[in-house]
């Protein structure tokens, strides 16, 4: 009957481990969100607050940068926005830097990333390095925007 009993409980707590972990992994999937240039538009004139980093479709820091995020969001409770912009073409992306223009200062620049509070930017930062890869952390920590 013991046994019955150990068995028991052992079963639930494996059960009930798996349902925590996934929980986790949902709220990691969802602290990069990506969206378009009117969403960052409207969060800029509603005078939201948040953390936006704008990329290019084709840009290789860009994509290492975000996978870098992507490996180490983990560790950290940012909500991040992302906006690609497309660069299929010059045309497309004159387009989309012209529509980010009025909001942000050298938004064809990828990746940079901003930190808006209020739908004011706060600060800006550009780049990324294999050298330094932690560096876009390290201006989260820098601004205070983590809790």
């Amino acid at each position: 009957m013991k046994k019955t009993w150990v068995l028991f409980l052992c079963m639930s707590l494996l059960l009930f481990g798996c349902k925590f972990v996934k929980k986790d992994m949902t709220v990691e999937q969802d602290q990069v969100q990506y969206i378009g240039i009117e969403d960052v538009i409207d969060k800029i004139d509603h005078k939201d607050t948040f953390v936006l980093i704008v990329t290019r479709k084709h840009c290789p820091y860009c994509e290492s940068l975000l996978e870098m995020i992507d490996q180490t969001k983990a560790n950290h409770k940012t909500m991040i926005y992302v906006v690609v912009m497309q660069d299929d073409t010059k045309e497309q992306l004159l387009n989309d830097s012209e529509k980010l223009k009025k909001y942000l200062d050298e938004a064809s620049i990828t990746p940079q990333y901003y930190y808006i509070k209020d739908g004011e930017v706060v600060s800006r930062e550009k780049g990324f390095t294999k050298t330094y890869p932690d560096r876009f952390w390290y201006w989260i920590k820098e601004n205070n925007i983590e809790e």
